[in-house]
């Protein structure tokens, strides 16, 4: 379900000719070429209970697919200059980042999210790659202390929304 809906939403984008929605295990997946960009918001949860939906389960447990999984695919499905683009809670990022290290996989960007800018930071993207260098840290506020879209996440997010 998830596959078809990123399908609807790509042929309705402008980037449609660039983009393609694939449902295959990442775990077996072997393509003829590798990929320039993968990005993942993975599943997270270790130790969640389950709840009474199964594709939410799927979606949110590292049970069907654990961040070690995710290093050892990228590593196999990424490009010598490609970029993985991942989407955690910040307080995994430390960790994820050294086991991509240990992987040959290094920290490029990391943007620290916060619902609103006087809250803590709860998400962080992360892209890494294979190419070491310097590390581009930035925060993005989401919301307004007044409940509205920021202009730095209206600006980042205005291309992507189908109109």
């Amino acid at each position: 379900g998830a596959a078809r809906q990123a399908q609807t939403n790509f042929q309705n984008s402008p980037f449609c000719e660039r983009m393609e929605s694939l449902c295959a295990d990442i775990n077996l997946y072997n393509p003829k070429e590798k990929f320039d960009v993968l990005a993942c918001n993975p599943p997270y949860y270790n130790n969640s209970p389950k709840t009474s939906s199964f594709a939410r389960d799927k979606a949110r447990l590292t049970e069907t697919l654990s961040l070690n999984q995710l290093i050892e695919a990228t590593c196999r499905l990424l490009s010598d200059d490609g970029r993985l683009s991942v989407v955690l809670p910040s307080d995994t990022a430390d960790d994820f980042v050294h086991q991509c290290w240990l992987a040959g996989l290094h920290l490029q960007q990391r943007i620290w999210i916060r619902t609103k800018a006087e809250k803590p930071r709860k998400r962080v993207v992360l892209n890494l790659g294979r190419l070491e260098g310097s590390v581009e840290d930035c925060e993005l506020a989401l919301m307004t202390a007044e409940g509205t879209r920021t202009k730095a996440y209206q600006t980042l997010i205005e291309n992507y929304f189908v109109k």
